[in-house]
């Protein structure tokens, strides 16, 4: 089982809040959270020059090119090999022309004009979170879409159990700064053996292939830096208990 995060931002844009990245915090992340693959989607852009520092710091993890789209009001994650990295930098810079403002979207025909090598893609709208790609858009999509991005394990197992639903990804979307002190237990497993987008492509086609945990079920998911593991059907709740106040009665 491979562990993958293809949501991780490194630039503040105009559709994201400012932040400041630190290239220490994601190495830690990784690390620490035992990642083997990652994917840079940043809103609307792709700096070429910050994706190739990041990969060269990286030595043993898998860095793919990607983009975060606003696409007819919903995300939608796009995510290249890196040898279409030169074609790939142009075309986010057509994107970036058209987003101006946070309100601005692409529309599926814009879409479709820059992107026109959508096979070479893997292509995950937001499904189980918001902001939603529209549905009749994923529809339009057809085939070249498979999988989608969830917030939670109960979206996940939903998903899983529902033969028309997308295959289920959780992934952190995460902003690392210098303050960062948790890191995000938002990853998920695939069952593949080499960590190519060809590969990544064929398991997220069949929910055999994905899970919450390096077990390969969907019952378990780790919290607090991957220190804890939690059962899916439980409530918990965690933290020091509160004071208790003693009363002595005369």
């Amino acid at each position: 089982m491979k562990k993958i995060d293809l949501h991780i931002h490194t630039k503040a844009t105009i559709s994201d809040a400012e932040f400041e990245f630190d290239h220490k915090k994601l190495l830690g992340y990784v690390t620490t959270m035992h990642i083997d693959s990652i994917a840079i989607t940043n809103h609307n852009i792709f700096d070429k020059v910050q994706f190739r520092e990041i990969q060269k710091e990286l030595t043993d993890v898998i860095v793919f090119p990607g983009i975060e789209v606003d696409l007819c009001g919903g995300h939608i994650l796009l995510i290249t090999d890196c040898e279409y990295i030169d074609l790939f930098e142009a075309q986010a810079r057509q994107v970036n022309t058209f987003i101006t403002s946070p309100k601005d979207s692409l529309i599926y025909e814009q879409f479709c004009n820059i992107f026109s090598d959508l096979d070479r893609f893997l292509i995950i709208p937001h499904s189980g979170k918001e902001p939603k790609v529209p549905f009749n858009v994923i529809q339009q999509l057809g085939d070249k879409v498979f999988a989608g991005e969830v917030t939670s394990p109960k979206k996940f197992i939903y998903a899983i159990k529902d033969s028309q639903a997308l295959t289920p990804v959780i992934f952190s979307d995460s902003r690392l700064t210098s303050f960062t002190t948790t890191f995000s237990s938002q990853q998920t497993f695939v069952d593949i053996g080499d960590m190519t987008l060809n590969s990544l492509k064929g398991a997220l086609h069949d929910k055999n292939k994905v899970s919450l945990n390096e077990d390969g079920g969907h019952d378990l998911i780790s919290i607090q830096n991957g220190e804890i593991k939690l059962s899916t059907g439980l409530n918990i709740i965690l933290g020091r208990r509160p004071p208790v106040k003693l009363i002595h009665y005369k």
